[in-house]
């Protein structure tokens, strides 16, 4: 298969290459609409920026300069290319690295690489000094990289991983106040029989949005309704078939769904207009992290706006903070995003 480079995104975003690179490597100087754009792109053809960080410089290398070895930083993503939200992270992580003259190495994994996965071998070798580790939601994965001594920074979490064992910072969405927000909302607003969609064993941060959900319905004493949530045995290839089915089986649908995720949302709105239900007037939904990845109108679906422009800026400063202080505690970091409420729950 022909590797993707930065000249077919030009390509198909209509823009230059420079344009590109520029977004790539996090740089000034391009409309938000064209970065959305490019980045969408990149997204769609598959883009591996590991390939591509060799085979078209997309970081400016970082050399020694004076005989002063420069310090490496080990991202590792799982999956990257599949979403413009962890495309972006990653982009803003290799520009926030550049600023300190650090060098950054991808690890990218794929799903067929968790069940063989061992401690790299740049990390073994003690090659990096730091590692920031985003998308991997996944048992052995996290353990096996949680055993290095390696100061690092994760971006949430399973739980079937405890933090103490994780060896490491953890910065996570937490859900808990936003969605309890959301879910109360539609309460107040007259509609008391809801569900939640949402794989709570994926992350962290999808279980503290399903304890949201639930805290919401405890405080207005309203019993959970069992068959209008699905919460487990999600297959990450196939969300749509996963949801398609779970609704099939629904003698009855709520008045409400509250998402752990807009893309879960946006599937789930598409099966119910197929359907013929009318979004919200005979069934509201919600979602989580505003993505606009998903062609919607931009004012129609109540989410929480998580500010992804500054996520890898965050998880870079962590990690400068836990390479500086190597002994100071772990810490989690909790971040609370905003809710935006829009016409999917205005009923």
């Amino acid at each position: 298969m022909k590797k993707v480079t930065i000249q077919d995104i030009a390509d198909e975003a209509g823009v230059s290459r420079v344009t590109v690179w520029k977004v790539m490597n996090g740089q000034k100087g391009v409309s938000e609409a064209t970065r959305e754009k490019i980045l969408q792109k990149a997204s769609e053809l598959k883009y591996n920026i590991a390939d591509a960080i060799k085979r078209d410089n997309i970081l400016m290398d970082k050399k020694e300069d004076g005989g002063i070895k420069v310090s490496n930083i080990a991202v590792i993503a799982a999956r990257p290319e599949t979403s413009v939200f962890w495309m972006k992270i990653l982009n803003q992580i290799s520009a926030e690295l550049s600023k300190h003259d650090l060098h950054c190495i991808y690890i990218n994994l794929m799903l067929e690489d968790f069940a063989s996965f061992k401690m790299p071998q740049v990390i073994k070798n003690g090659d990096v000094q730091g590692m920031i580790i985003i998308n991997a939601y996944d048992e052995r994965v996290i353990k096996i990289l949680s055993e290095s001594e390696i100061p690092k920074v994760f971006m949430d979490g399973v739980n079937k991983v405890p933090f103490r064992e994780m060896n490491g910072d953890m910065i996570i969405l937490d859900g808990k106040d936003s969605v309890y927000e959301i879910t109360d909302s539609i309460i107040k607003r007259g509609r008391t029989e809801i569900g939640f969609i949402g794989d709570i064993d994926y992350a962290i941060s999808n279980y503290t949005r399903w304890k949201g959900f639930c805290l919401a319905m405890e405080k207005n004493n309203l019993s959970i309704n069992k068959n209008f949530c699905f919460t487990s045995g999600f297959e990450i290839e196939n969300y749509r078939g996963n949801i398609e089915k779970f609704i099939s089986q629904l003698k009855c649908l709520p008045q409400a769904f509250v998402c752990a995720s807009d893309y879960i949302a946006y599937i789930l709105i598409s099966i119910l207009n197929q359907k013929g239900y009318r979004i919200p007037e005979d069934i509201a939904v919600s979602g989580y992290d505003n993505n606009r990845e998903i062609l919607m109108e931009d004012s129609f679906l109540t989410t929480v706006d998580v500010q992804k422009d500054l996520l890898g800026k965050r998880l870079v400063a962590q990690l400068l903070y836990r390479i500086g202080n190597p002994e100071s505690d772990y810490e989690i970091i909790k971040i609370n995003s905003k809710v935006c409420f829009k016409k999917s729950t205005d009923f």
